[in-house]
């Protein structure tokens, strides 16, 4: 199966909504046709953006729907421990922890609305795509699979 990683937008958006490309995506995991890596700077940056003000006042999401979210990463995820310190993006280091887990989870793609991540294109052999992107690569593998 194949293996991805999921920025922190990515999942919220996900989380918040079920259309969309990330929601397609997020669904596609739980019908196991992918396998989400995160680690746990990917968990705690989630569980950041979830609190985050802006994301508080449109979704009106309680405590425990934001603890849920994390605690189904958790435990559904494959959860790596980076080994490998990665400093390739300069302008918003906390990137490279997106890179980090990718390399340790040795996954296809790395799927992001993050503009200092797309602009590398591909990390080694990693692909960085929108979810856009991902989701019209899944729905023509889904077509082509029947």
């Amino acid at each position: 199966m194949e293996r991805v990683v999921l920025d922190s937008s990515t999942w919220v958006r996900g989380a918040i909504s079920k259309t969309g490309a990330a929601g397609y995506i997020i669904q596609a995991w739980r019908d196991g046709r992918l396998d989400a890596v995160v680690s746990r700077e990917i968990l705690a940056e989630t569980y950041e953006v979830l609190q985050r003000p802006h994301i508080q006042k449109k979704y009106h999401l309680s405590h425990v729907q934001k603890r849920r979210v994390i605690i189904v990463m958790a435990k559904y995820c494959l959860l790596v421990r980076p080994t490998e310190t990665i400093s390739v993006i300069m302008a918003d280091p906390d990137d490279n922890a997106i890179l980090a887990a990718a390399l340790a989870g040795n996954v296809r793609f790395i799927i992001t609305g993050d503009h200092h991540l797309l602009s590398l294109g591909q990390y080694r052999d990693i692909g960085i795509v929108t979810p856009d992107q991902y989701a019209h690569f899944l729905r023509k593998q889904f077509v082509q699979g029947r």
